[in-house]
């Protein structure tokens, strides 16, 4: 997979590509395997990375239905308003 401009610059472990993905898709809450599958990560990666988030505030669950749990950015944490500024930042300027 192909580095996007957002990882070429803020680099492209796990947790970054989780990132990118939550903040592309910021207006929709997703599933982990949604997570996983649109980052290239292991949904086990995802759920490591997806919880320790959400202990950070930074993404928020939003509701289950049968066994899928769904998650968004939490759009009200400082960082996350901070980092849709330089992730708009790096998409514009590109």
């Amino acid at each position: 997979m192909k580095k996007s401009l957002f990882q070429g610059i803020m680099g492209s472990s796990p947790r970054i590509k989780v990132i990118e993905y939550m903040l592309e898709w910021g207006k929709y809450d997703l599933t982990i395997s949604d997570i996983a599958r649109g980052s290239g990560i292991s949904r086990n990666k995802a759920t490591e990375i997806i919880n320790e988030l959400k202990t950070k505030n930074i993404i928020e669950h939003t509701r289950n239905i049968g066994q899928g749990q769904f998650y968004i950015v939490n759009r009200e944490n400082l960082i996350v308003k901070q980092m849709l500024k330089l992730f708009k930042t790096i998409v514009d300027n590109n």
